[in-house]
């Protein structure tokens, strides 16, 4: 629809976390006074995008699952999960290589401590 056209566009000129807040929680607002399952269901494809947004991919995989919930064969919460999880996917593996290197690095230190240590007996 237009009105959700406008939505959207409104929402991906929005460029400071702050607003993205702001946004989400007059979605929020929204959805406690929605009876329609099209416009609950849109409020959450906006608070889905609105956390990819800010990064918060956790909030923006539920709400594609609430999306899913209202319309299983919903093309846009299929893609906005499937994205969400992607990325939740890479953010834990790059989590995982950094606290890797982290270790590894902290292991050298001390070997290089216990090495410089045994050459100074």
């Amino acid at each position: 629809s237009d009105a959700q056209f406008q939505l959207d566009a409104l929402l991906s000129c929005i460029r400071y976390t702050n607003d993205l807040k702001q946004a989400i929680d007059v979605f929020k607002g929204l959805k406690s006074t929605l009876s329609d399952a099209r416009l609950l269901r849109d409020c959450w494809f906006f608070q889905a995008k609105a956390y990819l947004r800010m990064q918060d991919f956790a909030q923006s995989k539920f709400c594609a699952e609430q999306m899913l919930k209202l319309s299983p064969s919903h093309p846009q919460a299929i893609s906005l999960g499937k994205l969400a999880e992607e990325r939740l996917q890479s953010d834990g593996v790059t989590a995982a290589v950094g606290i890797g290197a982290a270790i590894a690095a902290v292991a050298a230190v001390a070997i290089g401590g216990i090495l410089m240590g045994a050459r100074k007996h």
